[in-house]
């Protein structure tokens, strides 16, 4: 039985590994949320920062990981997942206000990062897909 588990290479995991990163900064939030008794939103949000951890385990948690190859271990089911909420967090990166406080070249880095982030995850849903099919 083929496995479906799939592995990335380095420029892949960097671009994964940001977009991993900023959204589970926010984790910090979860506990407002609670004070406040927004319990299932804060539920929601745990099971997406506990993908994403879990993920991290995978990619690296230093980001300058010197591996040549990255497996992702999540089930197919969580993996997939776990990538379209990272793809629509990338699109929802795309049209970022602009500050003044940002100069036009971090604004145009950040675009790309954002495009790139949500081409990857389109790519490796695809990908894991595949491989749920073949088995």
């Amino acid at each position: 039985m083929p496995s479906t588990t799939i592995a990335i290479g380095r420029e892949q995991r960097q671009t994964l590994h940001r977009l991993v990163t900023q959204h589970v900064s926010g984790i910090g939030d979860v506990i407002p949320m609670i004070e406040a008794g927004d319990f299932a939103t804060a539920e929601r949000y745990g099971l997406e920062y506990g993908e994403d951890l879990r993920m991290l385990d995978d990619l690296g948690w230093n980001p300058d990981d010197a591996r040549a190859s990255f497996p992702l271990t999540l089930p197919p089911d969580e993996l997939i997942e776990a990538l379209k909420r990272l793809c629509q967090d990338a699109e929802g990166g795309l049209n970022p206000p602009e500050d003044a406080q940002r100069s036009r070249a971090e604004y145009d880095e950040l675009i790309e990062h954002f495009k790139r982030a949500s081409d990857l995850c389109a790519e490796l849903i695809d990908a894991v897909d595949a491989r749920v099919d073949a088995v």
